[in-house]
């Protein structure tokens, strides 16, 4: 698993999931929401497109009713 980038809060601090395939990427993706958000479930999902960039916007609640949106950026293998 490749994984850079910054924390996920926001589009300049998004999470760089590097994979080669899709199914590979989205794999990557929800590993690293468990290991860094558990008690999370992801909620909805949208992909914004900037600029030559590709990024996956999940929004999560916790079981409290917290909500937060994590930014990924999922260039190297969306659509492949």
């Amino acid at each position: 698993m490749n994984i850079t980038g910054g924390d996920g809060s926001c589009r300049d601090k998004a999470v760089v999931i590097n994979a080669v395939t899709e199914q590979d990427g989205v794999a990557f993706q929800r590993l690293w929401m468990k290991e860094n958000y558990p008690g999370w479930t992801p909620v909805t999902q949208r992909l914004i497109r900037s600029k030559a960039k590709t990024y996956d916007r999940v929004l999560c609640v916790e079981n409290t009713g917290k909500t937060k949106g994590l930014w990924f950026d999922v260039t190297s293998w969306y659509g492949r």
